[in-house]
């Protein structure tokens, strides 16, 4: 069955001379109510799917903003 949600953000992410990319969406926490409503998932909290796959593999893990960005910058050096 097809997921019905739709990511808020697509990046796509390609070094450069490569012409391989990665394709990384950004869904918002509040398209799964059963965590939204959670008090300790506060907003601006988002749920990454990275080439059509749930990051991390195999949890349901919320990620901020903050978080996000120092995932990109960790894996770009």
């Amino acid at each position: 069955m097809a997921d019905l949600r739709k990511p808020t953000f697509i990046l796509l992410l390609r070094k450069s001379g490569k012409r391989k990319g990665n394709k990384v969406e950004m869904f918002r926490a509040s398209l799964w109510d059963e965590h939204w409503n959670d008090p300790g998932n506060p907003k601006g909290r988002w749920r990454l799917r990275v080439n059509g796959k749930w990051f991390p593999k195999g949890e349901m893990k919320f990620f901020t903003k903050t978080q996000v960005k120092e995932l990109f910058f960790r894996e770009l050096k």
